[in-house]
C-alpha cells in the first residue's frame, strides 16, 4: 500500500510539468509491477521470484529482459499476495484513468475499483461499464514461436511455461522484433476499453484469437452487414467472433450497443485511434498473409517475424497518436485536435526557436506593419487595375513578390506558430528555451546497414544487422515570455553503441 501511495503522490507532482509516465507510447506497464514485487518481502508461492528479478535486471539482451518481465508478470498470478496475483496491466488504476482522457466516447463515465478487487479499475456510467483489454495478446504467439524457433533444444517437463522458460533463460533466442513485441503488448498503443463480455470472448479457443486484425475484421464486417444503424438484423459476423463465449447473446447485445455508438465504421476507426490498423481503403490490415479465424496462428518462422514486424509498427503508430492527443492535454493544449501531431525536436531546435522568435517578433502589431498590410491589400484589390491601365511590369514583379513573402510569413504564423504556443495564455511563439535534459535512456536493437570489406579494406558489399543502441528520452523545459507559465516536452533519440 505504501508503494502505490508514493506512485499517486508522484503522478500528482508530475502532472504539471510532464507527461505521466505509463502515456509515453512505449512504456511497458508490466515495470509497475515489477516495482511492487522488488518491495516485497515474502514470495510464497513462487519462493524463486527474488531470483528471477536478480536475472531480469542483470540481462543484456534487451530482447531476453522483456521476455524475463512477462514471463515475471505470468508468474505473479501464482502468488498468495492478493494485490499483487490479481495485477493486470490494462485494468490497472492508472491505464484505467487514460482511457477516460484519451476516449470522448467516455465523457460522462467514471473509474471504480472491479467488485472484490483492489487493483482492478473498470469505467462506468450507471449500469453501462466498460473494461481496458490488451488487443493483441503475446503469450500464445511467443510460446509457439519459441518452440517453433527452438525446436529440438527444449523439453518441458508438465505446463508450467513460465517457469522453464525463466529456469533456461540462457538457452531461449528471441528476435528483435519478437523481443519489442513482448514490450509494446501492455504499451498504451495496444489497450483499448470493450464492453462486458468482450474481452474474454472474442479470445476463442485456448485465447488463439486474441489478434486485434482477426477481431477488427469481424467488426468491420459487422459494420459492412448492418450500415443503416436503425435496423441492426445480421449478428452473423459476431456470432462467429463469439463462438466460445460463455454468454454469447448478451455478449454480442453488448458488443452491438458499443458499436452503434458510432454510427460508421470511419467514425468508429477515428473515435478509438485505429487508423494505423487499417489500410489506404479503409480496410483492416491483416498482420501476415492468411491470417484468419480459420488460420489463427503463424507457421512458420518467416510467417511469425512478419506478425511481429506488422503488429508493432501498428501499436507503434497507434501509441505515438494517443501519446500526443495526452501530452497535448496535459499541457493544455487539446484544442490543437484529437490525435494531432505534435512537433518533433531535434538537435537543430535552437537554430529553429532563433527564426521563429525573429518571426514572432516581426509578425507582432506595429504601425508600419500595418501600413504594410494595407499596402497589401491595396495591390490584391487594384492589381487588375493596374494591369488594365498597362503600369510598367516591374512594378507588377515588386508588388507579387511582396504578396508572397506576406503569405509565406502568414503561412508560418498559424501553422509553425501554434508549435510553440503556451497552453496557458494560448500565445503563438511565445515559448522560450531554458533547458534539456535527459528523461530516461534504454537498451535498444537498432537495424543498420554494415559494410562488408575485402582483406585489402575495399568495401565489396553492404548487408542489414542489428546492432546494441540506445533509446534517449530527453525533455525540454521552455518558459513563457508572455505570462511566465513553465511547459515541458518530450522527444526521443536513437543512436547505436559504437
Amino acid at each position: 500500500m505504501q508503494i502505490i501511495l508514493q506512485i499517486k503522490f508522484s503522478m500528482v507532482e508530475l502532472t504539471k510539468r510532464r507527461v505521466r509516465i505509463v502515456y509515453r507510447y512505449d512504456y511497458d506497464v508490466k515495470n509497475n509491477l515489477i516495482d511492487l514485487l522488488e518491495t516485497k518481502q515474502d514470495f510464497a508461492g513462487v519462493l524463486e521470484m527474488p531470483y528471477y528479478l536478480e536475472q531480469y535486471h542483470q540481462e543484456t539482451s534487451t530482447a531476453r529482459q522483456n521476455l524475463q518481465r512477462f514471463l515475471i508478470y505470468k508468474l505473479s498470478y501464482y502468488l498468495d499476495d492478493s494485490d499483487l496475483k490479481q495485477f493486470d496491466c490494462d485494468v490497472c488504476e492508472e491505464m484505467t484513468t487514460s482511457y477516460l482522457k484519451t476516449y470522448h466516447w467516455l465523457d460522462g463515465y467514471r473509474s471504480e475499483q472491479q467488485p472484490s478487487t483492489a487493483v482492478k479499475y473498470e469505467v462506468t456510467n450507471g449500469d453501462i461499464t466498460y473494461r481496458g483489454d490488451t488487443m493483441t495478446s503475446a503469450w500464445i504467439p511467443i510460446e509457439n514461436y519459441i518452440q517453433l524457433k527452438m525446436s529440438g533444444q527444449i523439453k518441458m517437463q508438465g505446463n508450467m511455461w513460465e517457469l522453464y522458460f525463466l529456469r533456461n533463460m540462457e538457452k531461449v533466442r528471441l528476435s528483435p522484433e519478437a523481443g519489442r513485441f513482448l514490450q509494446l503488448t501492455h504499451s498504451i498503443g495496444n489497450f483499448i476499453p470493450v464492453p462486458r463480455g468482450f474481452n474474454t470472448g472474442r479470445s476463442g479457443e485456448y485465447a488463439k484469437w486474441d489478434s486485434w486484425d482477426l477481431t477488427l475484421a469481424q467488426i468491420f464486417q459487422w459494420y459492412t452487414d448492418n450500415s443503416d444503424m436503425a435496423t441492426i438484423c445480421n449478428h452473423g459476423a459476431l456470432e462467429h467472433l463469439f463462438t466460445y463465449a460463455k454468454n454469447k447473446e448478451s455478449t454480442i447485445q453488448y458488443c452491438e450497443a458499443w458499436l452503434q455508438l458510432f454510427g460508421t465504421w470511419k467514425n468508429f476507426v477515428k473515435e478509438n485511434y485505429l487508423e494505423a490498423f487499417v489500410d489506404k481503403k479503409g480496410v483492416p490490415k491483416k498482420f501476415f498473409p492468411g491470417h484468419s479465424l480459420e488460420n489463427p496462428l503463424p507457421k512458420t518462422l518467416k510467417e511469425y517475424e512478419t506478425f511481429f514486424q506488422t503488429v508493432n509498427k501498428c501499436i507503434e503508430q497507434r501509441g505515438k497518436q494517443i501519446a500526443n492527443f495526452l501530452m497535448n492535454r496535459e499541457n493544455g493544449a487539446e484544442s490543437m485536435g484529437k490525435g494531432a501531431s505534435t512537433f518533433s525536436f531535434s538537435d537543430l531546435q535552437n537554430a529553429k526557436e532563433t527564426f521563429l522568435e525573429y518571426v514572432y517578433s516581426f509578425l507582432s502589431i506595429s504601425t508600419w506593419k500595418l501600413k504594410l498590410l494595407g499596402f497589401f491589400l491595396f495591390y490584391i484589390i487594384f492589381s487588375p487595375v493596374m494591369i488594365k491601365m498597362e503600369v510598367h511590369s516591374l512594378y507588377q514583379v515588386i508588388f507579387s513578390v511582396a504578396v508572397i513573402i506576406f503569405l509565406a510569413f502568414l503561412i508560418i504564423y498559424f501553422s509553425l506558430g501554434a508549435m510553440y504556443k503556451c497552453p496557458t495564455c494560448k500565445k503563438r511563439f511565445a515559448l522560450k528555451r531554458i533547458g534539456k535534459e535527459l528523461a530516461s535512456s534504454e537498451r535498444i536493437s537498432i537495424l543498420q546497414e554494415v559494410k562488408t570489406r575485402n582483406r585489402n579494406g575495399n568495401v565489396v558489399g553492404t548487408q542489414e544487422q542489428y546492432i546494441p543502441g540506445t533509446r534517449r528520452i530527453y525533455e525540454i523545459h521552455y518558459v513563457c515570455k508572455n505570462c511566465g507559465e513553465d511547459c515541458y516536452r518530450q522527444y526521443e533519440k536513437e543512436t547505436p553503441n559504437i
